[in-house]
C-alpha cells in the first residue's frame, strides 16, 4: 500500500471501522451469546443498530482525518487502529475476574491489583502498536482487514449458534395476561429477594397496608432452598431440591420446565401464564409465558434499553482498571445513565409498574379458570427506591425498607382492584420471595462477627411467604408451621383443589420435627455451563430458621 496521504485515510478509515466492529459488534454480541436468556430484542436487530453506529464512527473519524493537515494523517491513522487492537486485546484476553452484574456490587475489585500500572502498560502497548502500524502500514491494512471479516463472521455464528435462537418462547397476549375468571384463579406473586422479617415489619407499622392483605395467613417461619434465585426458582417450581448429582443447569431448566406445578394447573383446565421467565424458560404446557418489558414497554424502547446496556458491559470489557470504575459509574453506568435507566434500576421499577398496570387492565369473565405466576424484581437489589416509590437514588442499604414498602403497596394494588372486581374471594393468593436479603450486599470481609455472618445468611434462607385460601377474610393469620418454599406447588394444589399432586404429600410439621434444607454458595454465571457448583456448603434445619441451633452443616436427604 502506498503510504500517501489518501493512503493513511483508507488506513484510518480502517482502524475506524475495526476499532467500531470491536466495541458496538464483537463484544456486544459476545456478551449477548453468554447471557441471551436475559434479552428480549432480536439479536439481528441489536446487530443492525450496531452496524450503524460503526458505520456512524467510520464516517465521523473519515472527516476527521481529512481535515487534519497531511502531515498529521500518519500519526491519527496509527493511533485509530493501535486503539481498536489494545481494545480488542483487553475485552477479549484480559477480561480478568468480572464477577456477574446483580445490582449488589461492583463486577470487579476496584481495589485489588494495579491498576495504575495497569494503566502504564495499556498506554506503552498502545504507543508501541501505533509506531508498529505506521512502520508497517502494508501489514496492518491486511491484518486488519482479515479481523474485521472475522469479527462479523464470529458475531454472525455467534447469533445463529445460540440456544437462544432455537427455544421457542409462548408470547401469549395480552388479553391472556390481564384476564382472571368469575369462577376460580390461583395467583403466585413472587417479589425477589423480599426477607420475611422485613415484611412484616412494614406490615405491623402500616395498618393500611396490612389491612389490605385480607384474609391472608403469614407463615413467619419459612426457609427458602437457597440464597439466589438460581436454585431457588426451580425448587419452587418443581418442589425438589438441588442434588449435586446432577449439573446445575439441567436441574433448572428440567425443574422450570417438564417439573413445574404450572403444568399440572395447566392440565386441570386453567389458562396459566407466567411473566418474567427467568432465561426464557417456560413451563411446558404453560399457555402464556411473557416478560414484563414486553407488556410495558415498545420493541425499540426495548432495543435502545438493552443496546446501551451492551455498549456499556464492551466498554468495560475494552478498558483498563482505572476506566473501569467510572464506565461502572456506581452501578449507574457510563452510558445508560445520561441515556437511559441503568438495566438493574430499570428492572426494580418495572415490577412495581407492571403490577400497577395489571391492576388497571384487570379484567373478568366466565372463561375457564386462570393461574398466574408473576416474578417481579422490585424488591430485589440494587436498593434504591426513596418513599415515593417513583424516583431512585445512589444504591444503598438504606432504600432497603422504603423498596420493600414500594412493591407491598404495588401488591395492594392488585388486591383491591381484585375485591372491586368481585374476584378476590374466589383467588387463592401467594406472595412469597424465593430467597431473602442476600449476604453478598453487607460487604462480608474477614473482620466481620461470625454471629452476624450467620445472621445475614439466616435472613437469605427466610424468604417473605402469605397465602389467602380461597373465600378467606379476615385480618392477617399468623401460621407457624415450618414452610419450605419447594411446598408451594402442593399446597396452591390442596387449596384450589382441583390441580392433581403428583409428587407424594408431606404434611407440614412444627419446626422442632421437619427437616429442611438450605444451600449457601456465591452466584457465578459460568454455573450454566459447569457440572457442580463450586463452595457449595449444604444445611440441613430442623426447628426455627431463625434460630442458630437448629443449623448443622451437613446434608440430608429432605424429609
Amino acid at each position: 500500500m502506498r503510504t500517501g496521504s489518501n493512503a493513511w485515510i483508507r488506513l484510518g478509515a480502517l482502524g475506524a471501522l475495526f476499532s467500531g466492529s470491536v466495541v458496538f459488534v464483537q463484544l456486544p454480541i459476545s456478551l449477548w451469546a453468554g447471557n441471551a436468556g436475559e434479552f428480549q430484542s432480536s439479536p439481528w436487530h441489536l446487530l443492525a443498530l450496531a452496524v450503524a453506529a460503526v458505520l456512524a464512527a467510520v464516517i465521523g473519524i473519515t472527516g476527521l482525518l481529512l481535515m487534519l493537515p497531511v502531515a498529521s494523517r500518519r500519526l491519527a491513522a496509527s493511533a485509530v487502529c493501535a486503539a481498536g487492537l489494545v481494545a480488542w486485546v483487553q475485552g477479549n484476553f484480559f477480561v480478568g475476574k468480572m464477577t456477574v452484574l446483580n445490582g449488589q456490587g461492583a463486577p470487579v475489585d476496584f481495589t485489588s491489583g494495579h491498576q495504575a500500572w495497569t494503566m502504564v502498560a495499556v498506554v506503552v502497548a498502545f504507543m508501541i502498536v501505533a509506531f508498529a502500524v505506521s512502520r508497517a502500514p502494508l501489514a496492518a491494512f491486511f491484518g486488519l482487514t482479515v479481523l474485521t471479516i472475522g469479527l462479523y463472521v464470529a458475531a454472525i455464528v455467534a447469533i445463529a449458534a445460540s440456544p437462544e435462537q432455537k427455544r421457542r418462547r409462548q408470547a401469549g397476549t395480552p388479553a391472556s395476561v390481564y384476564r382472571f375468571s368469575s369462577r376460580e384463579n390461583v395467583l403466585v406473586v413472587l417479589l425477589d429477594g423480599l426477607q420475611s422479617d422485613v415484611a412484616a415489619a412494614i406490615l405491623r407499622s402500616s395498618s393500611s397496608v396490612a389491612r389490605a392483605f385480607d384474609g391472608f395467613q403469614y407463615y413467619p417461619d419459612t426457609a427458602g432452598v437457597a440464597r439466589t434465585t438460581f436454585l431457588s426458582l426451580p425448587a419452587i417450581h418443581s418442589g425438589t431440591v438441588y442434588s449435586p448429582q446432577q449439573t446445575p443447569a439441567r436441574y433448572f431448566v428440567d425443574a422450570i420446565t417438564r417439573r413445574s406445578f404450572m403444568n399440572r394447573f395447566a392440565d386441570a383446565g386453567f389458562e396459566t401464564v407466567l411473566v418474567n421467565p427467568v432465561e426464557s424458560l417456560c413451563p411446558d404446557r404453560v399457555s402464556s409465558c411473557v416478560t414484563a418489558s414486553e407488556l410495558l414497554g415498545t420493541t425499540t424502547a426495548r432495543l435502545k434499553h438493552e443496546s446501551l446496556q451492551l455498549f456499556d458491559l464492551s466498554l468495560f470489557r475494552a478498558s483498563p482498571g482505572l476506566l473501569k470504575r467510572h464506565i461502572y459509574n456506581d452501578g449507574e453506568w457510563l452510558t445508560a445513565r445520561r441515556m437511559d435507566v441503568p438495566h438493574e434500576i430499570a428492572r426494580v421499577l418495572e415490577g412495581n409498574q407492571f403490577l400497577e398496570r395489571l391492576s388497571t387492565r384487570l379484567t373478568v369473565d366466565d372463561g375457564a379458570p386462570t393461574m398466574k405466576f408473576v416474578h417481579i424484581f422490585s424488591t430485589h437489589t440494587p436498593y434504591v427506591l426513596n418513599e415515593d416509590c417513583h424516583t431512585y437514588a445512589t444504591t444503598s442499604l438504606d432504600h432497603l425498607v422504603s423498596q420493600a414498602r414500594c412493591g407491598l403497596l404495588a401488591v395492594v394494588s392488585l388486591l383491591d382492584r381484585l375485591k372491586a372486581t368481585g374476584t378476590y374471594d374466589n383467588t387463592v393468593i401467594a406472595l412469597l420471595a424465593d430467597h431473602g436479603v442476600d449476604p453478598g450486599v453487607y460487604g462480608w470481609s474477614a473482620t466481620v462477627d461470625t454471629e452476624q455472618q450467620w445472621r445475614h445468611l439466616a435472613g437469605a434462607a427466610n424468604p417473605v411467604f402469605l397465602m389467602k385460601p380461597r373465600g378467606n377474610r379476615g385480618p392477617i393469620t399468623r401460621v407457624n408451621e415450618a414452610v419450605h418454599v419447594p411446598d408451594l406447588g402442593n399446597m396452591l394444589c390442596m387449596r384450589s383443589r382441583t390441580c392433581s399432586i403428583v409428587t407424594p404429600v408431606r404434611a407440614i410439621k412444627p419446626s422442632p420435627t421437619r427437616l429442611r434444607h438450605f444451600d449457601d454458595y456465591e452466584w457465578r454465571h459460568e454455573y450454566w455451563h459447569l457440572r457442580t457448583i463450586d463452595k457449595l456448603t449444604s444445611y440441613e434445619i430442623r426447628g426455627p430458621v431463625s434460630k442458630r441451633s437448629s443449623w448443622s452443616r451437613q446434608r440430608a436427604d429432605v424429609e
